[in-house]
């Protein structure tokens, strides 16, 4: 199988036991996810929209060009294949956007029956140890750290903002010791700010947070009538659930998706409505002669950057939001 990325480019997957878990049902459904947490026809800016699958198989890919095991590639490909509908959108509605926490809690049950154990352990592979991130240093650590996660959304993400500094960036990660740094001081600092760019433009940028509060306000209405239920949310698509909770007739609902279909919505300086993004942040590591050493040590701009958006984070925004002609939040 011959993929190509945008972002790292070109790689031959011969594997079987990747092949077959890219082909899977589970792995599909991913393909229907919407990364950014809101179908793009619901967000009348225009904003880039990628899926689940896109980013699952590019943080594989980025584990590959560093040298990961197979095993450690399985695990990465499929670090995301519990995604809700609507990705971490429908954490405002089951559970909490601030910590978004509820795809976490449902990952382990694909790996205990169904199609991704039985490809798995026909390869030879044990789906208790897949389906644990933690064992793999170069996909998954804890923050400010990099890993293939964290880098290829972000990349991913600024890419598709038109921006070809991604592409130069990922030529610069390596593998140092199954931890994910950077190559010079230079490289570390930019993709430091390149993250933090991402963050205060799409993952904590109260615009953006508005629209999927609104957004997920009306999936909550159809839910709270019998519509849509927990099971579509958890392990359906962003399509079925929008059908379902489009066709149930709630007005509520389809005065919601009609005003942003649209566009037209507006946030308000001002309101009750508290809008909570998870707070994001990285300080990478990178190789200056023999040691490792901090983006923030090397670049005092960058460290008060850091600071400076933990606190924005951490405090959230309180505002209004009116949505069409007739409703108002907050």
């Amino acid at each position: 199988m011959q993929l190509t990325d945008p972002v790292y480019g070109s790689f031959a997957v011969n594997e079987g036991v990747l092949i077959d878990l890219m082909n899977s049902g589970p792995m599909e459904r991913t393909k229907r996810i919407s990364h950014q947490g809101i179908p793009r026809e619901f967000d009348f800016r225009g904003a880039p929209n990628h899926s689940r699958y896109e980013h699952c198989v590019g943080v594989m890919l980025l584990l590959r060009r560093l040298g990961a095991g197979i095993e450690e590639q399985a695990s990465g490909l499929l670090h995301d294949v519990s995604h809700t509908a609507f990705s971490h959108t429908a954490d405002m509605i089951l559970g909490s956007y601030a910590e978004q926490g509820l795809q976490d809690s449902i990952h382990e049950e694909y790996f205990r029956s169904g199609e991704l154990p039985e490809i798995l352990e026909r390869h030879g592979y044990d789906p208790k140890r897949v389906s644990n991130e933690r064992l793999f240093g170069l996909l998954e650590r804890d923050m400010p750290d990099i890993c293939a996660d964290r880098v290829d959304y972000s990349l991913r993400g600024r890419y598709y903002q038109g921006s070809t500094e991604p592409i130069d960036i990922a030529r610069h990660i390596i593998s140092h010791n199954s931890e994910m740094v950077f190559d010079s001081e230079r490289y570390a600092v930019g993709y430091g700010n390149l993250y933090m760019h991402m963050q205060r433009s799409e993952y904590g940028n109260v615009q953006n947070i508005a629209i999927r509060y609104a957004f997920a306000s009306a999936i909550k209405a159809a839910f709270d009538a019998g519509a849509v239920t927990r099971q579509d949310i958890l392990y359906g698509t962003d399509d079925a659930v929008v059908e379902k909770a489009e066709h149930a007739g709630i007005e509520y609902v389809n005065k919601v998706f009609d005003a942003l279909r649209r566009g037209e919505f507006a946030v308000v300086s001002s309101g009750s409505v508290r809008l909570k993004a998870k707070p994001r942040y990285v300080d990478p590591k990178f190789i200056d002669g023999g040691s490792l050493r901090r983006a923030s040590d090397a670049d005092s701009g960058f460290k008060g950057l850091i600071e400076r958006a933990r606190t924005e984070d951490g405090n959230g925004y309180m505002v209004g939001l009116r949505i069409g002609n007739s409703i108002a939040l907050g």
